[in-house]
């Protein structure tokens, strides 16, 4: 492949003797992984479909991950009736209840969007890194690094 992200984990990490991939499968099971999402109706290829999907979409609407740890969720829910705060990716600021229309500024509200918003980063750093692994594309590898 020899792309500018292989160069980059080359110059950072030696992987002697190591045959690509590197990490959690190797050539061969990543070959066998390809043949399976090709063939239809395989678990393998409807996964794969929304893999995709959702690799697409982070390349489309990609998230910047927050800048602090997470908090915890006994802070982000209506303190009138108790239901769980709207989460918006886009709005770490205003945190909207479902029931009652309420919105919440506080600051104690943004620890917990910040966990969630650090969970998404995790979700599509693993989905752009698949999407990546089976198509070689360099898009999915270079958003998802």
């Amino acid at each position: 492949m020899g792309t500018k992200m292989d160069e980059q984990v080359h110059s950072i990490v030696h992987f002697e003797g190591a045959e690509r991939p590197y990490l959690f499968v190797t050539g061969s099971e990543l070959d066998r992984l390809k043949a399976l999402v090709e063939q239809r109706g395989t678990y393998q290829a409807d996964q794969w479909g929304e893999i995709r999907r959702n690799a697409d979409q982070w390349l489309e609407d990609p998230i910047e991950p927050p800048n602090r740890g997470g908090g915890t969720s006994r802070h982000y829910s209506c303190p009138d009736d108790g239901n769980y705060l709207i989460y918006n990716r886009k709005d770490s600021q205003s945190h909207k209840c479902p029931k009652c229309g309420k919105v919440y500024t506080d600051e104690s509200y943004e620890g917990w969007w910040c966990r969630l918003a650090h969970h998404e980063v995790a979700y599509a750093t693993r989905d752009l890194a698949i999407a990546y692994a089976i198509t070689e594309e360099d898009q999915y590898g270079e958003e998802g690094a």
